[in-house]
């Protein structure tokens, strides 16, 4: 699953914190893309790379609709699937998988968007203690050339840091200091990139859900012009065939056998997006999730470990 792009921001886009993070997860989102060939060699991603002048997304909007016949041969090749060795028990189980991950991911994103935002404040209370001790060995720098030179009347060897004979205790603190790392970093990547995960899935469930609502309306629409081609031979007028004739005849014919393919499709790639998405995408997710977090955990530990020593 490919995540969203990381967001703009008219206000504030000239922070080195901002520039950082958003180059981050651009180069995470380009990381993914590259994994589909057909992504990184597709127009959309020419544009995206070389936009030009105008806003990017509308420049994107007016590109034309792929026809359902090409998604199906793109979907087919990334996710490896047939949908004809699936049976109906197969099908309703996978759909069964996405529907339970839709119910987790409304529940869990509320709580991670609080866990991200308390982890936001926690980094940066961690880098301003780390900031705060190089200040402070400055500070007690300058108080021990100042104050405890007067107090000590020029004795050196009764300072503590500037004491000739305990230099090791200087560099084992200036050592302590600028070996200090903020775990709480890692742990705010690691839930931002969560929760950017979890949103491709569910973009990705809308998605399918989308073409869900369009073979739909595909069928009304092909219902209703049944419906008009009976009454225009049987030289019925009603509503939506009172300016059509014998004449219309051959385009509504025309249109119905268009909507059966469209219909066709339509199930075909809501079948191969179903399966994919429970047979593949969700378990792998899970596993992935699983395997990442216990390896934050004992990075975490062993960055406090460090710290502390």
């Amino acid at each position: 699953m490919i995540p969203k792009l990381p967001p703009k921001k008219a206000i504030g886009n000239k922070e080195v914190k901002f520039i950082y993070e958003r180059k981050f997860y651009l180069e995470r989102f380009l990381r993914k893309c590259a994994k589909y060939d057909y992504l990184i060699n597709s127009e959309e991603m020419r544009i995206f790379a070389r936009p030009g002048s105008g806003d990017l997304e509308k420049i994107l909007d007016r590109l034309p609709r792929i026809p359902s016949g090409t998604m199906i041969e793109r979907v087919r090749e990334v996710a490896g699937i047939n949908e004809r060795n699936y049976d109906f028990a197969d099908k309703e189980r996978y759909n069964n998988v996405v529907a339970e991950f839709s119910i987790f991911a409304k529940k869990v994103l509320l709580q991670m968007k609080g866990m991200k935002k308390n982890l936001s404040s926690f980094r940066e209370t961690r880098l301003q203690s780390i900031c705060n001790n190089r200040v402070l060995q400055t500070l007690i720098d300058k108080y021990e050339d100042l104050n405890m030179t007067t107090y000590t009347e020029g004795k050196l060897d009764l300072l503590v840091l500037n004491n000739p004979e305990s230099i090791r205790l200087k560099e084992q603190m200036e050592h302590m200091i600028d070996n200090q790392k903020n775990s709480f970093d890692h742990m705010y990547h690691w839930c931002k990139g969560e929760i950017y995960d979890i949103k491709a899935i569910v973009n990705a469930i809308a998605q399918r859900d989308a073409f869900e609502r369009l073979l739909k309306k595909t069928e009304t629409k092909k219902a209703n012009t049944q419906s008009d081609l009976e009454n225009v031979n049987q030289g019925k007028k009603t509503v939506r065939t009172l300016f059509k004739s014998q004449n219309d005849a051959s385009g509504m014919m025309n249109s119905i056998e268009s909507a059966e393919k469209e219909l066709e499709n339509l199930e075909v790639l809501i079948n191969i997006i179903t399966i994919y998405l429970g047979e593949q995408v969700i378990p792998k997710f899970k596993k992935d999730k699983l395997k990442i977090y216990h390896k934050l955990m004992q990075q975490f530990t062993v960055i406090e470990i460090n710290n502390a020593h």
